[in-house]
């Protein structure tokens, strides 16, 4: 390992100002943009420009039954869009999800999944009717946090004998030829102040629920740092990899490979969401994210430490690690105070393993860097999320500068990031005690 171990709009999704809400946006079948508003003791869902923001607080059972009932709805919606309707193959994720992730999932992500469901399931109003999956249980959360894990795994038992074919094709109607997600995070001689910034963009092309990522989710929990994170609805992590802590800690991704190597660890979904409840440090969560490993979501993460204004770049595969850290001034390719991400591994061995391609998005952010080193700021991150092979397969835009980081904000656009199209900033409402 190497010690360099359109308007669709923008939203600033703060904890410390005040008001919000998320308007028109994707829903299961049977649920209207108006059917379902609900209210939960010491949480809050609000809906504007195509997101839905939600606050939850409190014990893993508390905050999992609040984030339950304020996304019955579209927790539905995502496990029908999902399963497309199809019970044995619902069956052989449940069943899947529970044989290779039951027993590592701690006690505390146990009973917030468990809270999740129990909310869930007990939302049974008019909205919901038409849609399927009237009864939600711990093993159907289970096995939706586990969706990413065997989406890019070759975990065992991960095809079905019916389909003779790959989960993503015939499951997802993805190619698997676009990976999803473009990236950057710069700091130091990169920046106009010398902080932080940094982007990311979902790329999700074909992929039937990705309609359902248009939830940020603001977690006060009992232990550990508060966070905000894009989510699909019932999960405890962010899956599209989008998360800021109240330390100060910034983390994103892309991916490295449409097949990650199984082995026998925790799943992606609990070591990246631990890593930022509990990581203050770029080090901590490096280490939060390598250790216990399943190698089945292999990814090149992008951690950033406003603190510090440190900054890494983070290869993680089953066999092969490499890390890049501005602590250390290690640039790729002489990129001062840059790391860009697309899907592509730097590391040699890294490569080697998991294979890939370069597709030109590398060259795009070094003329990115090149043209904007020294000036990049939020507003030219936004403008990076509009670049054309930046955006080409992009589902939304994520931009955070050292002001929102501190605040623990996110400028984010629901849809594909245009040139000139409006960004938005909105504030979440900071009623959390």
């Amino acid at each position: 390992m190497h010690s360099r171990t359109r308007r669709a709009s923008l939203l600033a999704l703060g904890l410390a100002l005040a008001g919000c809400g998320v308007g028109p946006m994707a829903h299961g079948p049977g649920v209207t943009a108006t059917s379902f508003h609900a209210s939960a003791v010491e949480g809050s869902r609000e809906e504007k420009n195509g997101w839905i923001i939600v606050h939850v607080a409190g014990s893993p059972t508390d905050r999992g039954r609040q984030l339950g009932r304020l996304l019955a709805p579209e927790i539905r919606g995502v496990l029908k869009s999902i399963s497309k309707g199809d019970d044995r193959y619902w069956r052989n994720q449940r069943d899947l999800a529970t044989k290779l992730f039951a027993s590592k999932v701690s006690p505390e992500y146990q009973a917030e999944m468990q809270g999740i469901a129990d909310g869930a399931d007990a939302v049974q109003t008019s909205a919901l009717q038409g849609v399927d999956f009237k009864h939600v249980d711990y093993t159907d959360i289970l096995a939706l946090n586990s969706v990413v894990d065997l989406m890019f795994s070759d975990a065992p038992g991960r095809l079905l004998p019916a389909w003779g074919g790959d989960f993503i094709k015939h499951r997802l109607g993805w190619d698997g030829k676009h990976l999803p997600c473009s990236a950057f995070i710069a700091t130091g001689a990169a920046t106009a102040d010398g902080k932080i910034v940094v982007g990311h963009s979902t790329w999700a092309p074909g992929i039937a629920f990705a309609k359902f990522y248009n939830v940020m989710v603001d977690i006060k929990p009992d232990q550990g740092h508060r966070l905000l994170m894009q989510a699909l609805p019932g999960t405890i992590s962010s899956n599209t990899d989008w998360y800021l802590n109240d330390a100060g800690i910034v983390l994103t991704e892309t991916t490295l490979s449409s097949s990650g190597h199984f082995q026998d660890g925790d799943p992606i979904f609990q070591r990246s969401r631990k890593a930022v409840q509990y990581g203050g440090t770029v080090d901590e969560v490096i280490t939060t994210l390598a250790a216990h490993n399943n190698g089945d979501y292999p990814n090149e993460w992008l951690v950033g430490d406003l603190k510090t204004n440190d900054i890494a770049m983070f290869e993680l595969a089953t066999a092969h690690q490499a890390a890049w850290r501005s602590s250390q001034k290690q640039w790729y390719e002489g990129q001062e105070g840059f790391y860009g991400g697309n899907n592509y591994a730097k590391d040699p061995g890294v490569r080697a393993e998991l294979g890939g391609w370069e597709d030109g998005r590398g060259r795009i952010w070094a003329n990115f860097y090149a043209k904007n080193k020294g000036h990049i700021d939020a507003a030219v991150g936004r403008a990076a999320m509009e670049l054309r092979g930046i955006n080409d397969y992009s589902m939304d835009g994520k931009v955070a500068d050292s002001a929102n980081l501190a605040s623990l904000t996110s400028w984010a656009h629901w849809g594909r990031p245009a040139t000139g199209g409006q960004w938005d900033a909105l504030g979440a409402a900071a009623f959390i005690k």
